[in-house]
This record gives C-alpha cells, structure tokens and sequence, in this order.
C-alpha cells in the first residue's frame, strides 16, 4: 500500500507539472509536423527514408518456377525497385556487404531454394523488399507443391493473373516510411529518451528539497520509496507517450502499421531503460551540474547513433553503423520499422531484452548505492 501510495504520488507530480507535460508532449508533436513537412517537400507520399530500393539477383535453372520469378522481378520494377541480374552467387553475396544493394536474391530452381541476404544498412529498403518477396514464395510453395502432384497444372496456374497475390499483401508505394513516418516514429522515440531527465529529477529533486530524508525517516522502508518512485515515473511516461502516438495517429496520420501492441511494448522497454538511466544518474553523480551534463551528452548520442536525428545511412560510414549497435534507440527504432514496414517480428524479443538488461545494470548500480546512503 506504501508503494501504490508514492506511485501515485509521483504520477500526480508529474502530471501537475505543466510545464514538463507540455515539453514531453508538444515537442515531438510539433517536432514531427515540422520535419515531416520540411523533408517532403510538400508532396504527400514522398519518402524520406530512400530512393528506389536497388537489389541484386541471380537465377539457376531455366524451369517453370524460374520462368514464375522472372515474371515476379518484372512486376516489382513498377514498384520502384530497381533489379539488377548477375550470374555469380559470390559476386551478388560482396556486391550486397560492400553496400552497393539493398538485398541479393537468389533463386535455385534445381535445389528448389531462394535466398535473401539483407544488407543491414538499409533496413527499410530492405524490408520493403522482404515484404514484397515473401509475397512471392508464398506462390512459389504452392506452385511447388502442386509440382509434385500435377506437374502439366503449374502451366495454368502461371497463365493466372500474379498480380493478386501482389495485391493480397498489399504491396504498395504506400507502405513505404514517408518523412512524417519516419519523425514519427524517431521523434516519439527521442522524447522516450529524455524521460531519463524526469526519473533522474526525480530523484534528485528529492535531495534538493530535503523531502526525500523525511520520507525515509517515517515507516516507509527503502525498498518501498526506490520501487514507488521508478514505477511512479515510469508510468508517467507512459502516459505521455500514449498521448504522442494517438494524437499522431490521429491527427498527424502517421503510419504505425497494424500491430500497435508490439510497437507500445518495444516503446514502454525503451521507457523503462529511459527512466532506469536516469534514476542511476541521479545516485551516481553527487551534484545536479554533473548528472544533467552527462545525460545531455549521453541521450542525444543515443538518439543520434538510433537514426533519431537523420537516417545513419546517409552517412554510409561502416565505423558509425558498427557503433551504432551499441545505443538502444537503433535497436528500438529498427524493430519499429521492421515490424511497421516488413512484418518483420524477428528483433521483437531482442531488442526488449537489451532495454530490459541496460535498465537492470542501471537499477541495480543505483540500488547498491542507495543502500549505502543514509537518511
């Protein structure tokens, strides 16, 4: 009851601070409005995030499953992919890891294999292409299958028109990130981010106003005070960006895709992170100048290295990409896009697990050194 009282204590706080409220909500807001509109250049449908995407293939064998991919990478053209076939396997594999394409295709109609090698640089363009090749394999399987048992009706099966099953997964320019989809998501991210300034304030501002001695000199047990105040900023946070991406939705049109519970989950790990940043600031550095210098220097290189501020890939630097791994907001923000844009699931777990772990080690410093702390 001790705990649920400080979290309510610490949402009510937070959300009577106007002035905290309104940076944490308008900022993004008004931040996504501006740099969508300026990056689109007042065309709706335009893309920020890249041009065409350009891919690599290759084809070996000459049977009717490869006559069906032919078609399939003639039909993709008019999607704005640009195709370029090759005739060796290792060439595709070095043109895609020395960046020159998004992806290499290839298709093995003597094996009954296709392989898709992605180039992580590019991650939306490469999704977008997943997503429109996965359209194509699912047809493929049942050309396949149907091999195996009628061989003479894969012939009728091709003379029908394949731009259903293109239509089905709703192939489109349009599920291609606009720079409104883009700020959405990266902006909405930043302002995750600087919530590590409310958990770190707030318990600093305990300090600073003695309030937080005179809480631990009545019955309430450390414990008790340490979880209330991280739930209680947590929470708040939450709060904050429910507002952010409804009104964004809404309002601003952007794109979350179809699977919005994922992207809440990934952003409130990511919150969670935010907040276990911040409280460990706030026990680490004993002044106010040190704690908020650092969290100025370390959230907006996170967000940086995350894309948050313009693509990594305009840069295309190797050495930034590879340390770009390294800041949680990549890992969020390319799951994000992953999911919205390709389907893509696959770094849904890992990427919450990296919040996750960072706002461990992050707690668990800060808890250490508050047990050593008196009252």
């Amino acid at each position: 009851m001790r705990i649920f009282n400080i979290v309510l204590k610490e949402i009510k706080h937070n959300i009577r601070n106007k002035q905290i409220m309104g940076i944490m909500i308008a900022f993004p807001i008004v931040l996504m409005w501006i740099l969508g509109t300026a990056f689109s250049g007042g065309m709706e449908g335009s893309s920020l995030m890249f041009d065409n995407p350009k891919i690599v293939y290759s084809i070996e064998g000459q049977g009717q499953r490869a006559q069906a991919f032919e078609e399939f990478i003639k039909k993709i053209e008019k999607l704005g992919i640009k195709p370029t076939k090759i005739q060796e396997y290792d060439s595709g594999i070095n043109s895609v890891k020395e960046t020159q394409y998004a992806c290499y295709i290839d298709f093995n109609d003597s094996e009954n294999k296709i392989k898709l090698f992605k180039n992580e640089r590019y991650n939306v363009e490469a999704a977008f292409v997943e997503g429109i090749f996965q359209a194509f394999v699912q047809k493929y399987n049942v050309i396949s299958e149907i091999a195996k048992v009628n061989p003479k009706a894969v012939k009728e099966v091709l003379k029908e028109d394949s731009k259903k099953y293109v239509e089905v997964k709703s192939i489109d320019k349009k599920k291609r990130p606009r720079a409104i989809d883009y700020y959405g998501v990266t902006m909405t991210t930043l302002i995750i981010m600087y919530g590590a300034m409310s958990g770190a304030y707030g318990i600093r501002g305990e300090k600073t106003r003695k309030t937080g001695n005179r809480i631990l000199t009545s019955p309430i047990k450390k414990y008790e005070y340490f979880i209330g105040k991280n739930i209680g900023s947590f929470v708040s946070l939450l709060f904050q960006l429910l507002i952010v991406i409804i009104f964004s939705r809404y309002v601003l049109k952007v794109d979350w895709g179809n699977n919005p519970g994922i992207i809440f989950l990934i952003m409130a790990s990511e919150a969670f992170m935010s907040i276990a940043l911040g409280i460990g600031a706030a026990f680490i550095f004993n002044s106010e100048a040190a704690m908020s210098g650092v969290l100025n220097i370390m959230v907006p290189v996170m967000i940086f290295l995350g894309g948050g501020y313009v693509p990594l890939e305009q840069f295309n630097s190797e050495l930034l990409f590879n340390i770009a791994k390294f800041s949680p907001v990549r890992w969020s923000n390319d799951t994000i896009f992953k999911v919205i844009y390709g389907g893509n699931f696959s770094q849904v777990f890992g990427t919450i697990a990296i919040n996750l772990i960072a706002a461990t080690v992050f707690l668990t410093i800060s808890t250490l050194i508050f047990r050593k702390e008196r009252a």
